[in-house]
């Protein structure tokens, strides 16, 4: 009677030592995947090959959708919201080879409402790309942040830009 007495109590142990086990690993998995442990979710800070930048210093009313974060082809892609309603897309990439930033008024045409300037971040550029401001900053350490800010104003533009800084 002891023999199975022992039998089911190892059986016991055994099942529940295995369930803790599978409980550990399950939980490490999702805490390294799907954890938010800064701004830019560890699924896909740990991919990036790059310093990531982080808009910190977002106006009121402008918020990160943080389920809109993505990566394709090495190019990180979120999205930004705002009062408007609009979303203003954000991709940041390594500085492909040979890119650089427009000079305003350096073009054959004048093109109206351009702007050039070093920031804390690096020189950025913002112009319009038909209906639409574009802004392009190169960062110090060689990351290529474009904000896509379709129906907003070169000084919300400007604002905006500058208000991105390096996670740490």
């Amino acid at each position: 009677m002891t023999s199975k007495m022992s039998r089911k109590k190892k059986l016991v142990w055994g099942l529940i030592i295995f369930l803790v086990i599978a409980l550990g690993a399950s939980s490490y998995f999702y805490y390294t995947n799907y954890v938010k442990t800064g701004p830019i979710p560890r699924k896909y800070a740990r991919q990036l090959k790059f310093a990531p930048y982080y808009p910190t210093k977002l106006p009121s009313g402008y918020s990160v959708d943080d389920e809109s974060f993505t990566i394709q082809d090495g190019v990180l892609i979120f999205y930004i919201n705002s009062p408007k309603n609009k979303k203003i897309g954000v991709s940041e990439q390594t500085q492909p080879a040979g890119v650089t930033l427009p000079q305003p008024g350096t073009g054959p045409v004048k093109v109206p409402n351009e702007k050039a300037f070093d920031g804390v971040l690096g020189h950025t550029y913002i112009g319009l790309e038909g209906a639409q401001y574009v802004s392009e900053t190169i960062t110090s350490d060689g990351t290529w942040i474009i904000l896509n800010l379709n129906g907003f104003t070169l000084n919300e533009a400007t604002i905006l830009t500058q208000s991105f800084s390096a996670v740490k």
